[in-house]
């Protein structure tokens, strides 16, 4: 006479297995590290001063609160800029370059030179403003600013 007994299909279980793991790791990305925000924030704040960047000692970045807002994550930061340097070394940036220089620069060397010459005269800013992140296929990304 011949038992049968049963036993658990290893396969089955092994496959249960990676699709629960795979759906835990799917679902830890549902918001942005704290660093990552942070990272984006400044580079996103600090791209204002593109071609001026010795006329900035430092950016600090104070992430105060975070939250989800019908699909997008928001981080209210409050961010620093301390500048350094003097109106004169300044000038001498500013006479260096050739009005070719200018023009090929356009909008955003202009918007640079009259962020740093503001910074200069009153010295460090501080802003704060809710940052806004989408969750993209290359991970979260800073998409807009609210200030």
């Amino acid at each position: 006479m011949t038992t049968i007994t049963a036993r658990p299909a290893p396969r089955l279980l092994l496959l249960f297995l990676l699709v629960l793991a795979a759906l835990l790791v799917a679902g830890c990305d549902r918001r942005p590290s704290e660093a990552h925000v942070r990272q984006e924030i400044l580079a996103a704040e600090t791209a204002v001063f593109t071609g001026f960047e010795e006329f900035i000692a430092s950016t600090d970045v104070v992430v105060l609160n975070t939250w989800k807002e019908d699909g997008i994550f928001v981080a209210r930061a409050r961010v620093t800029i301390v500048p350094q340097g003097d109106m004169e070394q300044l000038n001498r940036k500013l006479e260096s370059v050739t009005p070719e220089q200018m023009i090929s620069k356009g909008l955003q060397g202009a918007t640079a030179m009259m962020g740093v010459m503001g910074l200069m005269l009153t010295g460090p800013a501080t802003v704060e403003a809710d940052y806004l992140f989408r969750k993209t296929d290359n991970g979260w990304m800073l998409f807009d600013v609210r200030r």
